[in-house]
């Protein structure tokens, strides 16, 4: 049988010959209504929005016939991620920059399969927030610029480069995994006034699997 036969009354009729001078004879079925095969009536998709430390959940769609029983399984990148079989999924570390799916099984009663696979979604970068302090000093004095690249728990130690900047001046510092994204970036002395101090973050070698880059708000310094 086909899909085409879906919905159709089906019979079979057996006819039987014997030797010669004996005359055929046929016997036909009761005839029986073929169950269609069962197809997916309203896309699966993701409900939710998708991102890190995000939760998001399995849209299972519609099916036809029914009744059917469903059951999930997420995918990054197309590949099953182990255990994640519930209708809802916390987006992981491991899914930032992949390509995030749910594929809906469907069984019928009379045990025909079928599955649909939501369209993919990837899962963005994370833009940390990046928070500068630097304290008041004396003219003359040099300034110290704390700096601290938060990406939520992302990554704990960021890779890359810091740029603070106060008036005209740039003072650009390497950060490290010792650091473990907080920084210290020596400013140069500054004459008398008021001045605007910002911060911008660049990730480099892994961190740019998982983090943009960012700036920090301005902050206001006085120099006395």
């Amino acid at each position: 049988m086909t899909a085409a036969d879906g919905g159709t009354r089906l019979s079979a009729r057996v006819t039987a010959r014997g030797g010669a001078g004996w005359l055929p004879t046929s016997v036909t079925s009761t005839p029986v209504t073929v169950v269609p095969p069962i197809t997916n009536v309203t896309r699966v998709t993701i409900s939710g929005t998708v991102g890190y430390g995000r939760t998001v959940w399995a849209k299972r769609g519609e099916w036809s016939p029914g009744p059917v029983s469903t059951s999930v399984q997420w995918l990054r990148d197309g590949v099953a991620i182990a255990g994640a079989t519930a209708s809802s999924y916390k987006v992981a570390k491991s899914d930032v920059g992949k390509q995030l799916s749910v594929r809906v099984t469907a069984r019928g009663a009379d045990g025909s399969v079928a599955r649909s696979t939501s369209v993919q979604t990837k899962v963005p970068r994370v833009t940390p927030t990046v928070k500068l302090s630097v304290p008041s000093v004396t003219a003359g004095s040099t300034l110290k610029a704390t700096v601290r690249v938060d990406s939520g728990g992302l990554v704990t130690k960021p890779l890359g480069s810091v740029a603070v900047t106060i008036g005209t001046k740039t003072v650009t510092v390497t950060m490290t995994a010792t650091h473990a994204g907080t920084t210290t970036v020596t400013l140069p002395a500054q004459a008398r006034g008021s001045y605007k101090v910002t911060a911008v973050y660049r990730p480099t070698s892994s961190s740019t699997t998982y983090l943009n880059g960012a700036s920090s708000s301005a902050v206001s310094v006085k120099v006395t």
